[in-house]
């Protein structure tokens, strides 16, 4: 096992509906008119997403260091979480 993997960490993985996501992608695409944000490239990262995220997710928590919270609340419920998730509060 590798050195890092000894030391106690938490990773923490703010989850958020790909739904919810391209909703708020598609209002920024509208706001601020984002090149990366049109519908190939929103695409694209999702396809990014599964094929090198997922299996980082699935390696933490399976090694139990994963910590999940939901991103679909304002930021400041989202900040709180986290925090709680990792005994910061």
């Amino acid at each position: 096992m590798s050195e890092w993997l000894k030391r106690p960490y938490k990773v923490v993985y703010i989850h958020v509906s790909e739904d919810d996501l391209k909703k708020r992608l598609a209002l920024r695409q509208e706001k601020e008119k984002r090149a990366d944000d049109d519908l190939d490239a929103i695409a694209l990262r999702f396809e990014r997403f599964k094929e090198h995220t997922v299996p980082a997710i699935e390696f933490f928590r399976k090694e139990g260091t994963l910590v999940e919270v939901s991103g679909e609340h304002p930021i400041e419920d989202v900040h709180v979480a986290v925090m709680q998730a990792l005994k910061l509060v």
